[in-house]
């Protein structure tokens, strides 16, 4: 098992029929689909067979740090003692419905950086009760949880397709209610990374479930598709995709580094079922989650495994079996439209632009994201501001991702007008907005709507979703229909990498995207004040995220 202070409950609600409870909860149930969890350029689940290698890192945490005899190990199994004693090997996970009751959890150790609940949820975790004080539920096994330990609990919301996870998750009987040292929730549809510095329910700040070994992956039809996440004793910053440190050795290596098994390790003599865990260390690796016992490989708790085949397989591969990728290796962007993160302190990248005199500019007050600049819109008369880009041609499908700040911004409203455009989408010949998101003010609060235009030359729009006046990443993924009877056109609008809103069942087949704009734009009388915007990027099929 880890040895680590940082405890931590995971909470997944997932669908299928394994050890049935009440009400359609589940321990080690089926995941909701499409598998591996999270899309297909999450982090967890890129390929890194490709990924260039750092020699020096190699020699530095695996040689010198970790030591290259080191053997691995299998941090999971089954029951670690016979009844009525409840301690278990892995992290259990549970499989909740959408109907599943949720319960407020008191954060007592990293409030400021935890989840009260799920993005665009009312506030809470989907505990089961049986959880308070049966046992089998949290890591370890100890009813209600702990505080001496990690105490990871796991469940899925198989219906709204949500993660939820907890740290030093334990009910407290005597204030009648649940306690954490952290959590964190994430839509199973989007790369929503913590932001930089905070925690999640693991000390790198990463989702636990979707890099733990599981019985249903390893012995199903299927190759494992994901990384793995393991331990080392101590750590030294973050890199990406992590976001939380949590050691500063000089010697060790940061929060976030990927190991890969080399490529020539010769595996064909193992059980077939080990065969397909060291190949998914092969092609998606392994990377560093918390501190703990060198070379743990985390995994679920689940009575079929045959530890007397995991642990001596495990232990036959050792740290200089593995190499160290590149820190803070991102795969290539294979389909990137265009990207301006406007640190040129220009607009130059942009195919033509409408600054009315200055207006519209870089500056550094802008800078929501980056570095050093930003887009100012100077808003002082009706003429609209924007930034077009010519690149997109004739796109079935459309991603575009950027930050926005309405910083205090007013359309009019003394004058009744509430709404001003900050991305648009068109086609060009007949010209056609084909994709508007719509920045409203009403009584000083802020919100967004995405409108798509059907084939009918009618539209249809999202519910106006609530912002604050602050930064916020914005992304919204637009897609045409294949025909005209198809009625499958799509529009999901993402704030702050959470999906917010989305429009399914479109008929939109006629036309295309051209060219777009950002900026702000449709203004009316009375509006007055200064927007923000700034790191802007558009793609053809993979979500970008914050």
């Amino acid at each position: 098992m880890r040895r680590r202070w940082f405890g931590w409950v995971l909470l997944i609600l997932a669908g299928g029929p394994s050890a049935l409870l009440a009400q359609g909860v589940e321990r080690g149930g089926a995941l909701p689909g499409p598998l591996p969890l999270f899309p297909s350029n999450n982090w967890w689940n890129v390929d890194v067979s490709a990924a260039p290698v750092d020699s020096a890192k190699t020699t530095a945490f695996i040689t010198n740090f970790i030591g290259g005899g080191q053997p691995l190990h299998p941090d999971f199994g089954g029951d670690a003692d016979v009844p009525p004693s409840t301690d278990i090997y892995g992290m259990v996970y549970i499989v909740v419905p959408g109907t599943q009751p949720l319960e407020p959890v008191t954060f007592v150790e990293f409030g400021s950086q935890s989840d009260a609940g799920a993005p665009g949820r009312p506030p809470g975790y989907p505990i089961p009760i049986e959880a308070r004080t049966q046992g089998k539920w949290i890591e370890t096994g100890a009813p209600g949880g702990c505080t001496d330990e990690d105490c990871h609990m796991l469940i899925v919301d198989r219906d709204n397709r949500l993660l939820f996870e907890l740290y030093h998750a334990h009910w407290n009987a005597v204030a009648s209610r649940w306690e954490a040292g952290s959590g964190a929730a994430w839509s199973l549809d989007a790369n929503a990374r913590r932001p930089d510095t905070w925690t999640s329910a693991d000390a790198a700040g990463l989702a636990i479930l979707p890099g733990l070994v599981r019985y249903d992956e390893v012995y199903g039809p299927d190759p494992i598709r994901h990384a793995f996440r393991f331990t080392v004793n101590d750590t030294n910053g973050y890199v990406y995709p992590a976001s939380h440190d949590a050691g500063s050795n000089s010697s060790a290596p940061p929060m976030g580094t990927r190991f890969r098994l080399k490529a020539g390790v010769n595996i064909s003599g193992f059980d077939p079922a080990v065969q397909k865990i060291f190949q998914a260390m092969k092609t998606y690796g392994l990377i560093v989650a918390d501190n703990g016992s060198d070379m743990y490989i985390q995994g679920t708790y689940d009575t079929r495994w045959d530890n007397d085949i995991l642990n001596p397989a495990f232990g036959s591969l050792h740290a200089s079996d593995f190499e160290v990728i590149q820190l803070g290796w991102k795969p290539p962007v294979t389909d990137l439209i265009f990207q301006d993160n406007l640190e040129s302190a220009g607009i130059g990248a942009w195919s033509s632009a409408s600054t009315d005199g200055g207006d519209l500019s870089a500056s550094n007050q802008a800078a929501l994201h980056g570095t050093g600049f930003g887009l100012e819109a100077v808003i002082n008369d009706t003429n609209g501001l924007f930034v077009q880009n010519d690149t997109p041609t004739d796109e079935n499908r459309y991603r575009a991702r950027f930050y926005l700040d309405p910083n205090g911004f007013d359309p009019g409203e003394a004058s009744g007008h509430l709404r001003v455009r900050v991305l648009l989408g068109f086609k060009e010949s007949p010209q056609r907005r084909m994709i508007t998101l719509v920045l409203r003010r009403s009584a000083g609060a802020y919100a967004l709507m995405a409108r798509v235009r059907l084939d009918d030359e009618t539209t249809a729009d999202t519910p106006f979703v609530g912002i604050t006046d602050a930064p916020h990443s914005v992304e919204i993924d637009w897609k045409r229909s294949t025909d005209a009877e198809a009625s499958d056109g799509s529009l999901q609008l993402w704030i702050d990498g959470t999906s917010a809103a989305s429009l399914t069942g479109l008929n939109n087949s006629l036309r295309g995207v051209d060219f777009a704009r950002l900026g702000v734009m449709n203004v009316k009388v009375g509006a007055s004040g200064t927007v923000y915007l700034d790191e802007f990027v558009s793609r053809r099929t993979s979500y970008v995220g914050p």
